[in-house]
C-alpha cells in the first residue's frame, strides 16, 4: 500500500522514447489516429488518458514462465490511485473491469464476463514493464510492474502511460461475474 501512496510524486513529463538503459527497449510513443471511447465504462470527471499506439510488435516473444503467469486466470482491478481528489471517480473506471490473458500475447477486456475489446500484450523483462495495445484508453499503455504472489501493482509513468495512476490487480481461477 506505500507503493500506492506514493503516487502523488511521481514524475508525469512526457518523453518519446522509453528511458535508455542497458537492457530495455528503446521504442517511441505514436499516437493513435483513432480515440475511441472506453465500452461500457461508467459516466466520471475523470480525464480519459491519451489514446497512444504501443509498439507490442517491437517486443522480443515473452518467456514461458511470464506467459503462464498473466494466462493462469482472470485478472481483476480492485484499487486504484492518483493522488487527485477523483480517486473514487478512478476506481470507478477499472472496478469492473477484468484481463483475460492468454500465451499467444493477445488478451481480452472484460465487463463482467463479457469481452468489450481486445487487444495484444508485450513484456520487458529488464524492465519489468507490461505494454497492452487495446482500445481502452485506461487500460492502454506501458506499465511498470510490481508483482507479489498473485496481485500486480501497476505503475503508469512512461513514454506512454503519463497520467501516473497506479493500479493494483488481483488474479483469481474464477470467471468474472455476470452482469
Amino acid at each position: 500500500m506505500a507503493l500506492l501512496a506514493g503516487v502523488a510524486a511521481c514524475n508525469n513529463s512526457r518523453q518519446t522514447t522509453t528511458p535508455a538503459s542497458s537492457n530495455s527497449i528503446a521504442v517511441p510513443a505514436v499516437p493513435s489516429a483513432e480515440a475511441p471511447a472506453p465500452a461500457a465504462a461508467p459516466k466520471s470527471s475523470v480525464q480519459v488518458p491519451k489514446l497512444v499506439h504501443i509498439p507490442v510488435e517491437n517486443l522480443p516473444p515473452c518467456n514461458a514462465s511470464r506467459k503462464a503467469y498473466l494466462s493462469g486466470g482472470w485478472w481483476n482491478f480492485n484499487a486504484a490511485v492518483s493522488g487527485a481528489a477523483n480517486e473514487e471517480m478512478l476506481i470507478a473506471e477499472y472496478r469492473h473491469k477484468w484481463l483475460k490473458f492468454r500465451e499467444d500475447q493477445t488478451f481480452d477486456l472484460l465487463v463482467g464476463n463479457k469481452v468489450v475489446t481486445s487487444g495484444k500484450w508485450g513484456w520487458d523483462e529488464p524492465a519489468s514493464t507490461l505494454y497492452l495495445s487495446c482500445a481502452d484508453p485506461f487500460v492502454n499503455g506501458a506499465w511498470a510492474i510490481k508483482n507479489s504472489g498473485f496481485t500486480m501493482i501497476w505503475i503508469g509513468n512512461s513514454p506512454y502511460t503519463t497520467h501516473g495512476y497506479q493500479l493494483r490487480l488481483y488474479n483469481t481461477k474464477n470467471e468474472p461475474p455476470s452482469n
